[in-house]
């Protein structure tokens, strides 16, 4: 039996994904401390954050962006001294100055800095991405990093077994996630077409609540509810009708391609390069516009049998594959 070993995991809250992480390190032997350097548990503490990170980033030039800079960075070296990791895994990490960067290479253990979006939506630069092991889900970045000699390395994102609530059957041909204008026009158009849609989500929800939150009004016209936990949505999406599983400007997969998969729901995923880890037609359906989407669930109304074994066999692929579990085996060479 290997030794054990302790990582230091430093993530965003970001829907509870650090959870899959540790879930997946534990599973392969690794004793495992967190830390959420964007937690805000109190409301005191999200007012806080509110007023003086994005209030002063709005009247003045970055301010607020600074400030949570240096104090993150500065919480981030108290945990780096107390946590004496082994292994230190950073996930996104770009609120981080380069006196945080500074102490965890002044540890002198592996570490590598995980990155489930794609490079231009962050705030990383080209200099500092350079001083580090860099994973990404994105295939583009990555390659555009190995061309500039940076280390980088391909990992997907994942499926999260321990996050799974019960299956909520519906006749729902659903879309859970973030409202961008492709995603938008697409339901639209199904929507008109006669498809059943629902869509979940701040950004689709009228509760007044989310639209303070989003400091946006408007919403489509569209059958729509609130954001719900991350298990929660998994069991939407295992027993919805069809789970569409929409990209818009993005290369790299959603988790929502391992997680209607991982509980065995029917998707449908517009992407056709998705052959690189299920089989089209086999394990995962695929339409990629607006008419082929309309075909395919027709077909799924009319032999629902074919759709069942087809997201019967999406599920043991997903679990033979592609779960944190086997991610983080896939991570092991980076640190041995």
């Amino acid at each position: 039996m290997k030794p054990e070993r302790h990582v230091l995991l430093i993530s965003p809250v970001f829907h509870g994904y650090w959870e899959g992480v540790v879930r997946g390190l534990r599973s392969n032997g690794y004793r495992v401390t967190t830390w959420r350097y964007d937690e805000r548990p109190t409301l005191a503490a999200k007012l806080r954050g509110k007023v003086l990170y994005d209030g002063m980033d709005r009247i003045t030039d970055g301010g607020g962006t600074a400030r949570q800079e240096r104090e993150v960075s500065d919480a981030g070296i108290r945990v780096l001294g107390d946590a004496e990791p082994d292994i230190v895994i950073v996930i996104k990490g770009d609120q981080f100055d380069d006196r945080f960067w500074d102490a965890l290479a002044d540890l002198g253990v592996p570490s590598l800095v995980w990155l489930y979006d794609e490079i231009r939506r962050m705030r990383w630069s080209v200099d500092r991405l350079a001083q580090h092991r860099i994973v990404s889900y994105s295939p583009l970045d990555v390659a555009a990093m190995r061309a500039s000699g940076i280390d980088a390395t391909l990992v997907h994102d994942a499926f999260d077994p321990g996050c799974v609530g019960p299956t909520v059957p519906s006749d729902d041909v659903l879309f859970i996630g973030a409202r961008y204008p492709h995603r938008t026009e697409t339901l639209l158009e199904l929507h008109r077409r006669g498809l059943p849609i629902r869509v979940v989500g701040r950004d689709w929800s009228r509760r007044w609540t989310d639209r303070l939150r989003t400091l946006s009004w408007e919403r489509p016209d569209l059958p729509s509810g609130p954001p719900v936990p991350r298990s929660v949505a998994v069991g939407m999406m295992a027993g919805a009708f069809v789970s569409l599983n929409l990209h818009e400007n993005q290369d790299g997969f959603t988790m929502r391609t391992f997680e209607s998969a991982g509980v065995g729901g029917v998707q449908v995923i517009d992407r056709a390069d998705v052959e690189s880890l299920y089989e089209p037609g086999r394990e995962i359906l695929v339409a990629t516009n607006v008419d082929e989407m309309v075909d395919v669930v027709g077909r799924i109304a009319r032999e629902p049998a074919w759709a069942a074994r087809i997201a019967a066999a999406g599920k043991v692929r997903t679990l033979a594959e592609h779960t944190f579990a086997h991610r983080i085996r896939t991570l092991e060479p980076l640190w041995a």
